[in-house]
This record gives C-alpha cells, sequence and structure tokens, in this order.
C-alpha cells in the first residue's frame, strides 16, 4: 500500500506539473460560418487536462480556470514540492501534494493539493482534487501571452 501511495504521489506531482507547463490555446470563433482552415495548432493544456482527470467531474469548468490561474505564477525553475510520509492516508487513492514557488507577482507561495487518484483503463487519473492557497493564485488574469487563434 505504501508503494501505491508513492506511486500515486510521484504521477500527481508529475501531472500537475506537467499540465502547469502546457501552452493553453483559446480558439476564437472562425471569422466564415464553418469554414475551418486546416488542423490548428494543439492545446496542450486543456489535452492534458481532459487526460488527466476523470470525465464526471461537475465543476470541470471552475476546475480549469483556477490551474490556468495558477499557471500565470507557475515556473518549474522555482518550485519545490513536497509530499507527505507513507501511511499517512487509509486509503490508498488519496494523495497528498504541496509545493511552494517563487511568482513574479504574488511573491513565495504554497499550494497543497489533496486529490484522489484512481485507475480507469489502466490510466491513472484524478477523480477529485482540492487545491488550498493564496485565492490570488488561482484567478485567471486577462494575459498578453495567451495565444488567440
Amino acid at each position: 500500500m505504501a508503494a501505491a501511495l508513492s506511486s500515486n504521489a510521484a504521477w500527481l506531482q508529475s501531472a500537475i506539473s506537467e499540465l502547469l507547463i502546457s501552452p493553453y490555446i483559446h480558439f476564437r470563433a472562425p471569422a466564415a460560418i464553418g469554414i475551418r482552415l486546416g488542423p490548428g495548432p494543439i492545446d496542450v493544456f486543456s489535452t492534458r487536462f481532459n487526460n488527466d482527470f476523470t470525465p464526471n467531474r461537475v465543476d470541470r469548468e471552475e476546475l480549469k480556470q483556477r490551474l490556468l490561474g495558477l499557471q500565470q505564477h507557475y515556473s518549474p525553475d522555482t518550485v519545490t514540492f513536497e509530499t507527505p510520509a507513507t501511511g499517512t492516508s487509509s486509503d490508498h487513492n488519496e494523495v497528498h501534494v504541496t509545493f511552494t514557488g517563487l511568482s513574479k507577482e504574488t511573491g513565495p507561495y504554497k499550494v497543497a493539493i489533496d486529490a484522489n487518484v484512481k485507475e480507469t483503463s489502466g490510466t491513472r487519473k484524478i477523480s477529485s482534487i482540492n487545491m488550498e492557497g493564496n485565492p490570488e493564485l488561482f484567478r485567471k488574469k486577462a494575459s498578453s501571452e495567451k495565444i488567440e487563434l
């Protein structure tokens, strides 16, 4: 059971980190009705989000917006992940990870994540998640760096 917990914690840490460094591309409605010119760039953030979270998540859009807000502060160069000692949870699907980082806008920050990781069709997915930290971290701001097509 301890191996499953540490394995799930390592997977959650990797999944969150990969998600937060993934580019988010917002597609505007095409100018001409019904015309789309070939395949466009891939929205890696949304693809990873859809792959890492179970589809029955009730507040998926709110969660996505909170993660996009956190993405604006996240830098893999300044983040340090911490995981609790194994055996702190009776359910091996419940995972807790914490990370600290340094935001250009808000300075030092800490985020605690409690998640339930389940295996679905041979793939790990997050079925529920709770993120705690400074509320400013989770607010998506208008950004000139957002790519719109």
